[in-house]
């Protein structure tokens, strides 16, 4: 059994990948978390442009919208403005190819950490659902109650 991410999406959805062990986040948002840590330091004079993970449409609109707020406001120089543009045009591209793969799993409750992150969930899931006998989550596990009432029903046909 393992954990799964508390990553929540811009669009709302959580990651399902499996968690680091002792982490709330799969490898890839455990990076992406660090990283959010490190702009918030307020070591930097500039005001950081605060853009979302650019893992989906929901924050790439996000990021689009903020940028082009910068522009209206000139608060964003049109160069600067100009290459954030070139790069939101290649995440949509790539989002595009990695749609297909993903399932949405809306997020209907959350907890927030001390640094201000949002987690999903705490979810556990089996790996593989073969070990459900010798797992010690068995009395609590939905997926165990299931494997159990199809053993039960086949036998009973068998009879």
């Amino acid at each position: 059994m393992y954990k799964e991410c508390r990553h929540i999406k811009p669009d709302g959805a959580k990651c399902n990948a499996a968690a680091l062990t002792g982490k709330p986040y799969c490898y890839f948002h455990n990076s992406l978390h660090l990283l959010k840590v490190r702009k918030r330091s307020p070591s930097k004079k500039k005001q950081l442009l605060n853009l979302p993970t650019l893992e989906d449409g929901a924050s790439i609109q996000i990021a689009l919208t903020q940028i082009l707020s910068g522009i209206g406001s000139d608060s964003l120089e049109p160069r600067r403005a100009g290459l954030l543009l070139y790069g939101l045009q290649i995440a949509a591209q790539n989002v595009q190819k990695t749609l297909s793969m993903e399932a949405f799993a809306p997020v209907r409750s959350l907890s927030v950490t001390s640094n201000g992150d949002e987690l999903g969930p705490e979810v556990n899931r089996c790996d593989p659902p073969e070990d459900c006998p010798k797992c010690r989550f068995r009395n609590s596990c939905s997926l165990s109650e299931a494997k159990d009432t199809e053993s039960e029903g086949e036998a009973e046909s068998t009879s």
